[in-house]
């Protein structure tokens, strides 16, 4: 396949050319445009890896989340729900480790995330950190937050790649799960 470009561009306007060829052609290649679009992975109906979070008393809400999802065909990429308790955690430092790791691994692997805010948490903000640094730098994972009346509690809660919500029924109409 030859990209052909009119004569008159310069340099830098043919790998201007160049790179929206390949962004083009990656993503006929990967199914995101073209006729396979109905199958993507990010199509909405399509399954869909989510990583899902709420402070520890929010429990049976992510867990009713998780089975919904899954009922409706979509990956949870890591069940943090299903963890032993490992507090303090400065007495169970492995765990602690290997349980962060796995939450910022599920992040980075997730097409969306969606976390029940609340005005306070530390390890619920940390995630959210951790996922829009993901957003921003590959673009993914789609972040949506629940809980309109706790937004005002942190300067973060503003980042413009935050989708927000009033309950996880509007998150459900907006992915269409």
């Amino acid at each position: 396949m030859v990209l052909a470009t009119p004569k008159s561009v310069s340099g830098y306007e043919r790998l201007q050319y160049l790179q929206v060829f390949i962004i083009i052609t990656i993503s006929f290649w990967y199914g995101y445009i073209g006729p396979k679009y109905s199958e993507c992975l990010f199509c909405y109906n399509a399954g869909m890896k989510f990583y899902v979070t709420g402070r520890s008393n929010n429990y049976e809400k992510v867990k009713e989340v998780f089975k919904k999802l899954k009922e409706n065909g979509h990956e949870i990429v890591f069940e943090w729900t299903e963890l032993p308790i490992v507090k303090p955690y400065n007495e169970h430092a492995d765990e602690a480790a290997s349980f962060a790791k796995q939450s910022v691994d599920g992040m980075v692997e997730a097409d969306v995330y969606i976390i029940f805010a609340h005005e306070d948490g530390n390890g619920v903000y940390t995630e959210l950190g951790s996922a829009l640094a993901s957003n921003v730098i590959k673009g993914k994972p789609r972040v949506l937050a629940i809980g309109l009346e706790v937004q005002w509690s942190a300067m973060f809660n503003y980042h413009p790649s935050i989708e927000w919500f009033e309950t996880i029924e509007d998150v459900y109409k907006e992915l269409e799960v």
